[in-house]
């Protein structure tokens, strides 16, 4: 199997609401590993959002060498799926490497405004339940993204 076999599969598995046996994740996650190199970005944010969404925790050689990929590619992902990968960790309840981490906050910063405003709440949702703390720039980029969204979405009326 490919990279896309595997995350499509899963993916497929996710949107029909089909849970996978503990089989079938533990071979879809050797698999995985096995091909590792092969992986594109968004096949390791989309592998890891249907981890998350069977609440199926990865083995610790998966979040390793899918931590190693996601962190030497940082640079190629867009903001949707760096919070699709910050999301996965914290429904996951697992912290992403250090490594990772300053990799993940960084690129942030440097795509900020390129977030819409789902991705941004997104985001920095994940951050507060991994208790990863953004810089005070990248809270203001956010807050402002997810501030204008709720201005224009919700009409206050302050009396």
């Amino acid at each position: 199997f490919t990279p896309r076999h595997i995350t499509m599969s899963l993916l497929a598995l996710a949107n029909l609401g089909i849970e996978p046996s503990t089989g079938f994740s533990s071979a879809v996650q050797r698999q995985a590993v096995s091909v590792v190199k092969l992986f594109k970005v968004q096949e390791v944010a989309s592998f890891l959002w249907s981890l998350a969404m069977f609440g199926i925790e990865p083995n610790a050689e998966l979040v390793r060498t899918f931590s190693k990929v996601v962190a030497s590619t940082m640079q190629a992902l867009r903001p949707q799926q760096i919070s699709n990968v910050v999301w996965a960790f914290a429904t996951l309840k697992m912290n992403p490497s250090l490594e990772l981490s300053e990799a993940i906050l960084l690129q942030a910063l440097e795509t900020a405004e390129k977030f819409c405003a789902e991705d941004a709440a997104k985001f920095m949702w994940s951050l507060n339940t991994l208790e990863l703390k953004p810089s005070e720039q990248l809270a203001e980029a956010m807050s402002k993204i997810i501030g204008t969204h709720v201005m224009v979405s919700v009409p206050w009326k302050i009396k």
